[in-house]
């Protein structure tokens, strides 16, 4: 046998070595690349998505609001709800489109347009786009404002009519748009090219096309429904709704349902066939709003007030009513977001609804003058339009309390009191209360409630009698630390004490001399502000304990704010490190494969 297949195995063994040598982290597992898309904390079109559900699902569940900046106010009139992508925040602005820094509301940039602006611009791609009471289309450099086209005539060459509702961009890019001639229109992205229209034969009015996979959803004045094919725009159904006007459709996530509701109050939902599911047509007396989807509910705004929740699958029973204060103008309109439904008013203000049964939970003034769009939900900030040209922010207001720091004493005896403390913090937005948890080897074994202002920090004391000889892990919060409880017939130990100050995210093994133990991470805190009970137990004893974890007082810049609850569960995650050493399993497996060259390779020796 020739030393040819000798020295590839032996090359295969260096090229083994060689790959498990590189640091982990550096080869990508395949399929790791992240998705494109309505990334979170964005609100990239009207009312959030091409479906037009006006929910965020990804936003975190506000208890109330604090102020955060206001900008514009220049007498002109935001009549569009904002759009929010990445860290600008967009505008239509009287006859211009303009853009502000999400930070501190600072003006971007502003380009001038051949008319009002009545919808939202939509964000796709770098491009903003915008249609307006001019009759035309233009798509906007998002980084500078810059005008990439304008387009006024359809493919005949004829001008577009006046558009008072946004522009929805479909799969892949398509945009279209609905306009006061009567017609729906499909054009490229670049605008080169209207390769569809639908005649609906009546006007558009404040319409913005809702799409979902090959169908395009849109009502017109005369209260019809039109389902058209995403492709040409061919008519799939029409249907009499309303005598009234329709307000933008809303598509179900899953696109089996689409609710609408109208200027005659009517709400109703069709499936994809044009079949009516259910309609009430004599709850309300008129809408002005498009309803929003959220967790099987469709929630509608009225004219004089009212905020109610309806049963989309079933009969579209009414589950809850509110009641905001308005001008009986454009009413309210509403937006939603994870438990929360956030009402917009022509009276200025802003009201907290809780998702689940209709109850307040916060209101808050945007402005003096009315404001005729639902609110932007873009994580943790909201974001209103008036009609006096002011783009308003508001901030989450919530405690976020984390435990930083833990000591303990290094040893105490058997049937000595050991005293153990913790460094609490509230880097949240209001203030709060926070219940603090010692527990003893994973037993609750006490509690301490301590309420902490917004940006501040305090240390709570738990003095403890440990009757067990052992080494017991105490811990609260996310920190944890070991000491050693020696029995009354030995000499180690004391009580009292303090520890010894080593970094807490590391871990020693405790010594029966009783030395100090540093803190490590605990099990990871859930955060969520649920209800739950504890059961706590001490060494011969036991007991439970039930404990509320909710906010009980927050700053904000609410007028009106129902009573408070405590906020209990800190935000820290206290989750473990992964270890990285030569004793892993990636190490393992390339000394067993080394292996198998080595014995491939002693076999061809032998053979030779």
């Amino acid at each position: 046998m020739s030393d040819a297949p000798e020295r590839k195995l032996l090359a295969l063994s260096v090229a083994v070595l060689a790959v498990f040598a590189i640091p982990a982290g550096v080869l990508a597992p395949v399929g790791s690349a992240s998705a494109v898309g309505n990334a979170a904390g964005n609100w990239q079109t009207f009312q959030f998505d091409q479906q037009n559900t006006g929910n965020a699902s990804d936003a975190p569940d506000y208890a109330s609001v604090t102020s955060g900046w206001r900008a514009g106010n220049q007498g002109t009139d935001v009549a569009s709800g904002p759009t929010v992508s990445g860290d600008t925040v967009y505008v239509g602005d009287g006859s211009a489109v303009k853009a502000y820094a999400e930070g501190d509301g600072s003006l971007s940039w502003e380009t001038s347009v051949d008319g009002p602006v009545f919808g939202s611009p939509a964000y796709d791609g770098g491009s903003v786009y915008v249609a307006t009471d001019g009759g035309s289309v233009y798509a906007l450099d998002a980084a500078t404002g810059a005008i990439t086209w304008q387009r006024s005539t359809d493919s005949n060459g004829a001008d577009f009519g006046s558009f008072a509702g946004s522009v929805t961009v479909g799969d892949g890019g398509s945009l279209y748009v609905a306009s006061e001639d009567g017609h729906v229109y499909k054009l490229s992205n670049d605008g080169t090219q209207v390769s569809a229209a639908y005649d609906m034969g009546s006007p558009a009015g404040a319409m913005t096309p809702a799409v979902y996979g090959d169908r395009v959803y849109v009502g017109d004045r005369s209260g019809t429904l039109h389902m058209l094919s995403a492709g040409d725009l061919s008519a799939q159904s029409t249907n009499d709704v309303a005598s009234g006007a329709l307000n933008s459709p809303a598509v179900t996530e899953d696109g089996q349902r689409i609710v609408v509701t109208a200027s005659d109050g009517t709400v109703a939902a069709y499936d994809t066939d044009g079949n009516q599911q259910w309609a009430d047509t004599s709850s309300y007396g008129s809408s002005f709003a498009s309803p929003a989807i959220h967790k099987g509910m469709a929630v509608v705004g009225t004219t004089d007030g009212t905020v109610a929740a309806h049963d989309i699958d079933s009969s579209g029973s009414q589950q809850w009513t509110a009641t905001v204060d308005t001008k009986n103008t454009f009413g309210a309109s509403v937006t939603t977001a994870n438990g929360t439904v956030f009402v917009g008013t022509d009276t200025g203000d802003v009201s907290l609804l809780d998702a689940s049964d209709g109850s307040t939970k916060a209101r808050a003034t945007a402005a003096s003058s009315a404001m005729a769009t639902a609110p932007t939900v873009a994580d943790d900030a909201l974001y209103v339009g008036t009609d006096d040209g002011a783009v308003v922010q508001f901030l989450d207001a919530n405690a976020a309390f984390s435990v930083t720091g833990i000591s303990a004493p290094g040893g105490v005896t058997e049937g000595d009191i050991g005293t153990v403390e913790a460094d609490v913090s509230n880097a949240g937005t209001a203030d709060g209360t926070y219940t603090a948890r010692l527990t003893v080897d994973g037993q609750v074994v006490d509690t301490e409630r301590v309420s902490i202002a917004k940006g501040s920090s305090k240390t709570v004391t738990f003095d403890h009698k440990f009757v067990t000889v052992g080494y017991p892990t105490v811990s609260v919060g996310s920190q944890s630390t070991t000491i050693t409880v020696a029995s009354g017939s030995s000499s180690g130990g004391g009580g009292g004490g303090s520890d010894s100050g080593d970094d807490p995210t590391t871990t020693e093994t405790p010594t029966p001399e009783g030395t100090d133990a540093t803190a490590t991470p605990a099990e990871p805190d859930d955060g969520d502000g649920s209800e739950t009970t504890e059961t706590a137990t001490t060494e011969g004893s036991t007991a439970t304990e039930a404990v509320t974890d909710t906010p009980e007082s927050t700053g904000t810049a609410s007028t009106d704010t129902p009573d408070s609850t405590d906020q209990s569960e800190e935000s820290d995650d206290g989750g473990d490190e992964e270890a990285t050493s030569g004793s892993g399993p990636g190490f393992t497996a390339a000394i067993a494969l080394l292996a198998v060259v080595a014995a491939a390779l002693l076999a061809a020796r032998r053979e030779n």
